[in-house]
């Protein structure tokens, strides 16, 4: 069973975010350059996945259209997994369609990470526990 990493939700701004969210934290605001976006992540307590709120930041930016046709609103769900190789039967048991290469991401200390997309799952993003993937 996978465990829930986080849920991903695009905002136009997320200094105009913050100002109105109701979480106790949030981690600095940092840029990653694979998703040519603003990202950082808010926290609630231990028992709550974190939100991470992702800022695009021009139409270079991989969630930028997605922001424009829907606005402000849940892009995906990310769950861990211990392994590439586990993600791989993982997604061949489910029929997910990766989406992205694995690539680093800066809001989770360089671990990487894999988009997959499904018409019954929608985007689906992996973060990738084991340094070796």
């Amino acid at each position: 069973m996978l465990k829930l990493h986080h849920i991903g939700f695009i905002v136009k701004n997320i200094d105009a975010y913050l100002k109105t969210s109701q979480y106790a934290r949030s981690t600095e605001v940092l840029y990653d350059p694979a998703q040519h976006s603003n990202i950082c992540m808010l926290e609630n307590g231990d028992n709550e996945p974190p939100i991470e709120l992702i800022e695009p930041i021009d139409e270079k930016s991989t969630t930028y259209q997605y922001l424009r046709k829907n606005g402000n609103c849940i892009h995906h769900l990310c769950y861990q997994v211990d392994s590439y190789e586990k993600l791989e039967v993982y997604m061949a048991q489910h029929k997910l369609k990766r989406i992205s290469s694995p690539v680093e991401a800066a809001v989770f200390h360089r671990q990487k990470v894999v988009f997959t997309y499904s018409r019954t799952q929608g985007i689906v993003e992996f973060v990738i526990l084991s340094r070796g993937s």
